[in-house]
């Protein structure tokens, strides 16, 4: 509670200021940044829970920046009272050198010298109120008494045999105790005292602007670490942006206008009837519709049949999309939200479940993997459970038969990424979802924009009707070429919304040659009548500009396939390519054209080589399809914006071939 109580403080007392400073009409704010010259005073052999077998460390010294914003109010002319909240960091480095006899070679005795190095990480937040006194003209002191409160602690330890070069350490190396964390019982809060000079250069005619450098030194008491004798000090350069608050020019209040009672006019009932009256089309499409007829451009993005853990866990993260059984009834993959590729990817153990359960007879291979490093490090009981997990959730939501599923175990996976990151680590941590039949993992469509002649329709009539005068009766009237077919009515105003579907009246869906078209008649209290035309909408999630009975085309304007996930580093086409590239070699013809086929990489490495690698994906893809590779580009990361690559599902969809063609086969 004392924490939030400060930390309260610390961002409440520079705004009473602010506005202590604009009611008064004397004072400044500003921002600062500088650099401090950090100076450890410490009396520890080792700090909690890191090894280290050297003699007593005594100093350390290292730089850090330091920024935030100030704001001050005037007592007098001479003398002001303030606060300064920023950031500050308290980081450096504490070394120690050792000599002692160590054996040699022979087991004769030489002087060894031996370096121990501790490099510490040392965030905080400052919070400093400030008292400045004026010393001569633009020249200022200030003292200000505050604390530092610590972010965290981290540190990089190792110990170096810098002589004699010719022996080791047992580990065969010149460097042991090579270990790196957070410490742990640090003193969130150190107090601290500042005594400092400050100089304010003008920096307009009217001495509203100040620039002023500055230098101080602040000394913190209390240890950094609890029961370790460990302070911290700095000497401060930088400089301060400080804008003048001044007194407001007085404004005379001007004289109150005295209204002039408006003529009363008594209404006469006059009529005003509009209304805007939509027509929106329900279209639920199953998930196994064959798409036939289609006027719009078209996407499909390639199946990721990865599950990936968080760290040491067998428990599937909370971003993916985990639905019960009865909810597995009802699922349709054209009701998902495709924004991008990770929105569908996050629901990959329904779509696939799904898929599961249209081909029963379809083997499938899970395997679990780990990171092999820290507590993974050799665990594949832990990589077991995640295959176990993904199983069970198919299992038990989806009823599929448990006999159908292999499970194996292995630390890193057959194709690993890099395992010195925690990047490549995250991509390691996974379940491998493996069909016998590769056919299962066809792109998925992810755009609504097509018609099918298997669809089913539902129309909703929203009628929105403002009247000046009250509405006696409405009437919807939805007629086709034969004359009208179905009549809605009632008295006063329509209802908000009104749902119908033309199959159980017309037995058909209507067509192109025999289309239906929507009126609502409405009318008020003196007996006016008026007639509006139904403007057809469309389901969000459908198209966005189709017509009621939509005029079907053969060609597609534009097709694009995001075809290929590639492994980290890889420009190797992986085993589930030959669906998807199937799939385009069946809508190239003489009349289709390739507009391009790009690669990309992930955000990870440089970009002149990730330029190169993903080029080398670009023209494996035109080589696969038996196209020139004259429209192959390496994009590189360009695309990374659209999806997010601290996830690792984000980093394999980044690594990705997309294949862009224009029109398609008839």
């Amino acid at each position: 509670m004392k924490k939030i109580i400060i930390v309260l403080i610390a961002f409440l007392l520079p705004i009473f200021l602010m506005s202590q400073g604009k009611i008064d009409q004397i004072g400044d704010i500003g921002i600062y940044g500088g650099m401090g010259i950090n100076q450890y005073s410490t009396s520890f052999q080792s700090l909690p829970n890191f090894p280290c077998c050297g003699t007593n460390y005594e100093s350390g010294d290292g730089l850090g920046m330091n920024f935030g914003f100030l704001a001050n109010y005037n007592i007098n002319s001479d003398l002001q009272i303030g606060v300064k909240l920023g950031y500050s960091d308290l980081s450096a480095l504490i070394s120690q050198t050792e000599n002692k006899i160590v054996p040699g070679p022979d087991n004769e005795p030489r002087n060894g010298v031996f370096l121990h190095e501790i490099d510490v990480a040392l965030p905080s937040i400052l919070f400093e109120p400030t008292i400045t006194a004026n010393i001569i003209e633009n020249l200022n002191g200030f003292v200000g008494v505050g604390f530092n409160y610590l972010l965290s602690a981290d540190i990089k330890q190792k110990e170096t045999l810098k002589q004699p070069q010719d022996i080791t350490f047992e580990n065969g190396k010149t460097v042991r105790n090579e270990v790196s964390g957070s410490l742990e019982n640090i003193s969130s809060i150190l107090p601290l005292v500042s005594l400092g000079v400050s100089y304010d250069l003008p920096l307009d005619n009217n001495n509203d602007m100040f620039l002023s450098p500055t230098v101080s030194y602040t000394h913190r008491f209390g240890n950094v670490v609890s029961d370790v004798e460990w302070t911290v000090s700095s000497l401060n350069l930088g400089v301060q942006l400080k804008y003048s608050i001044k007194e407001k020019p007085i404004v005379k209040e001007p004289e109150p206008v005295v209204p002039i009672e408006p003529e009363i006019i008594i209404p006469i009932a006059t009529s005003a009837i509009v209304a805007d009256f939509q027509v929106k089309l329900n279209e639920e499409y199953s998930s196994d519709t064959i798409f036939v007829k289609y006027d719009k451009d078209l996407k499909f993005e390639a199946i990721l049949g990865y599950v990936f853990f968080e760290e040491y866990d067998s428990k599937i993260p909370d971003r993916y999309d985990l639905i019960s059984e009865k909810e597995a009834e009802v699922f349709k993959t054209d009701k998902l939200n495709f924004d991008n590729s990770l929105s569908g990817y996050h629901n990959i153990l329904n779509i696939l479940g799904q898929r599961f359960q249209k081909f029963p007879n379809v083997k499938i291979d899970l395997v679990g993997c780990n990171s092999d490093f820290d507590l993974e490090q050799g665990n594949k009981e832990l990589s077991q459970k995640r295959a176990e997990t993904v199983r069970d959730y198919f299992v038990n939501v989806w009823k599929l038969n448990p006999d159908r599923f292999t499970i194996s175990a292995r630390n890193l996976p057959e194709t690993p990424s890099k395992t010195d990151n925690e990047y490549g680590r995250a991509e390691n941590r996974r379940v491998e979802i493996v069909p016998q039949d590769w056919t299962i993992f066809k792109p998925q469509l992810m755009s609504d924009t097509t018609s099918s002649t298997d669809k089913n329709l539902e129309v909703t009539m929203l009628p929105k009707v403002d009247s000046k005068l009250p509405l006696t009766n409405w009437e919807i009237q939805i007629f086709n070429n034969e004359g009208v077919k179905k009549t809605f009515s009632g008295i006063g105003n329509p209802p908000e919304s009104l749902e119908w579907n033309p199959i159980e009246d017309l037995g058909k869906l209507p067509t192109e040659e025999n289309p239906l078209s929507f009126k609502l008649n409405v009318r008020d209290s003196i007996g006016t009548e008026k007639s509006f035309t139904g403007e057809i909408l469309t389901n969000e999630k459908n198209s966005s500009e189709m017509s009621f009975v939509q005029k079907f085309v053969n060609d597609a304007k534009i097709e694009k396939y995001n075809l290929i996930l590639f492994g980290y580093n890889i420009t190797q086409l992986p085993p589930v390519a030959e669906v998807t590239l199937n799939l385009v070699k069946e809508r190239i013809t003489d009349k289709s054209q390739i507009v391009s086929i790009e690669g990309y990489s992930d955000m990870i490495g440089d970009e002149e080589y990730n330029v190169k690698l993903s080029y080398d994906r670009a023209i494996a893809v035109a080589n696969a399809l038996e196209v020139s590779s004259d429209k192959a580009i390496g994009r590189g990361k360009v695309k990374n914006e659209i999806y997010d690559n601290k996830l690792p599902e984000g980093r394999f969809y980044s690594r990705s071939v997309i294949v862009t063609l224009k029109g398609t086969k008839k």
